[in-house]
């Protein structure tokens, strides 16, 4: 656990306190999973891609505010992008089959967590099925917080606020063009192309981990 809001590490298991993670990785108890990888064009990420909204919180969340509020800086972030994000067309290619779609944000994610154990986007988000999920916010209304609350808790979303998709390759497009955010930093703009790498990287976790393999 390294970064500022360890987020792989709660999705894992692993313990935050860096002494804790070292005996994790030293046990012999401790298992190894293989988890999957995403690959955005050139660069790879283990926990989402975002754009629209996502893509400006990151790029309104400096170093400097990292460093000095620690993960309280993409609420900082949130605030300003929220003010100068508007509703983008997406235009999505998932396994060969076009949507298009207006939306806040768009997230092709490959793990679920979001900081707090138990939250996700969807129950259907997992680390190692070798998929990603697609998801398209199209407010960020109560609306769209009511119908992720709603997903998680495996019922029907409220399509008019929210959707979901699974896919194994991705194109997007956008108008207008969006800022990629993968795993906190910006890889430029759309469009570009995702896929998933199937159980790419091993990593040792704590002997009770509890998978999320179905």
């Amino acid at each position: 656990p390294g970064g500022t809001a360890n987020l792989m590490s709660l999705e894992l298991g692993i313990p935050r306190d860096l002494a804790q993670a070292a005996v994790v990785a030293l046990s012999e108890r401790s298992k190894m999973r293989a988890i999957d990888i995403g690959q955005a064009g050139d660069n790879y990420f283990i926990l989402r891609v975002g754009f629209g909204f996502s893509g400006k919180k990151v790029e309104a969340t400096s170093r400097e505010m990292k460093d000095r509020f620690g993960v309280l800086a993409y609420t900082i972030g949130a605030i300003k992008a929220i003010k100068e994000t508007d509703v983008i067309n997406w235009k999505l290619t998932l396994d060969g089959e076009r949507q298009e779609f207006e939306g806040f944000a768009l997230l092709v994610d490959n793990a679920g967590t979001f900081g707090v154990k138990g939250l996700s986007h969807s129950s259907k988000v997992r680390i190692d099925d070798g998929l990603l999920d697609v998801i398209v916010v199209r407010d960020i209304g109560f609306l769209s917080v009511y119908s992720i609350g709603a997903s998680i808790a495996d019922l029907q979303p409220d399509a008019s606020t929210f959707r979901h998709w699974q896919a194994r390759e991705i194109e997007i497009e956008s108008e207008p063009p969006s800022l990629i955010n993968g795993d906190g930093e910006i890889w430029g703009e759309t469009p570009v192309s995702i896929r998933i790498l199937p159980g790419a990287v091993k990593v040792i976790v704590p002997e009770e981990y509890n998978s999320k393999e179905k």
